[in-house]
């Protein structure tokens, strides 16, 4: 580049220097024709060849400047143009990193409003585990040693499973007279039924705390499924591990199955990808308990 700057520039200056002499002697030409007439006492019949001389000779001067301006002026033109284009490339560049830095202020701002609401929600979560403890020990099973919200909802999970397997065993006839494999439907709506009426007996629906604790869980999965969008994938893996913290691994599978079955939004529960923390190696599960939980959110046991 530096190489046709300074070409431009000398064939610039060359120019100039020709412009003046040429102009002088366009000037003088007349003057000087003049002159031999009044001096020299030529004719002006004798100095019309000297005339067509003058016209002839000054003609290809006068365009030859008009071509070098010409030329010239396209030089400039073209350099402006360069830097023009040079500018608005950097502007671009500009603006883009303008772009860039809003975008990122946009999600930030965004990110704090979420974690502003989502960790206001954890600490609800938290007062309602603390809640399930004190209504569990004012009734009539808060004799035992389930004093702590783990081992409560523990228990809850535990009788969750022998409710269900307890159904299973009973309505196993009925159940295994459907073929899983040929009318899927009909026989997850079955084991549904069954899973949904252990849920119901487990006891869980029938403490106030504990309904408050589901909703609150909701209400977690909720905001983060609002906020999806804004987040990198590990930022929303981060977040539904904290909230899959809270709940707790002793608890998760009870809450999943809640979810899946009694809860509203399990469109929301399968794009957040939750049942991911479900427990397999729980050790009262079973694999056709987790095969239900696939089918309800994906329509498919595998």
């Amino acid at each position: 580049m530096s190489n046709d700057f300074k070409k431009n520039q000398s064939i610039k200056m060359n120019s100039d220097e020709l412009v003046t002499p040429i102009m002088i002697f366009a000037m003088v030409s007349p003057v000087l024709g003049y002159f031999m007439v009044k001096l020299f006492g030529i004719s002006f019949d004798k100095v019309g060849t000297y005339g067509d001389f003058i016209g002839g000779s000054t003609v290809p001067f006068l365009t030859t400047i008009t071509i070098l301006y010409i030329y010239q002026t396209n030089n400039l033109q073209r350099e402006q143009l360069n830097i023009q284009k040079s500018e608005f490339s950097l502007l671009q560049q500009e603006m883009e990193s303008t772009k860039e830095a809003l975008q990122d202020q946009s999600k930030t701002t965004k990110m704090q409003r979420f974690e502003n609401s989502f960790f206001v929600q954890i600490k609800e979560v938290r007062d309602a585990k603390k809640e399930i403890v004190v209504e569990y020990n004012n009734t009539a099973w808060g004799r035992t040693s389930f004093t702590t919200y783990k081992a409560i909802m523990s228990n809850f999970q535990d009788i969750f499973y022998t409710k269900l397997h307890q159904k299973i065993e009973t309505s196993s006839d009925d159940l295994f007279s459907i073929s899983e494999k040929d009318n899927k439907k009909e026989y997850y709506k079955f084991y549904g039924e069954l899973a949904s009426a252990a849920i119901d007996e487990s006891g869980i629906h029938s403490k106030e705390s504990i309904q408050n604790f589901l909703y609150l869980i909701n209400r977690c999965l909720q905001l983060i499924y609002h906020y999806k969008n804004i987040m990198d994938e590990w930022e929303k893996t981060f977040y539904l591990e904290y909230l899959y913290k809270e709940i707790t691994k002793d608890t998760i599978n009870l809450v999943i199955f809640d979810m899946c079955l009694h809860g509203p939004n399990k469109s929301m529960i399968r794009e957040l990808n939750f049942d991911q923390f479900a427990d397999s190696t729980y050790i009262k599960s079973s694999r056709a308990d987790f095969r239900l939980i696939n089918y309800i959110l994906y329509q498919k046991s595998d």
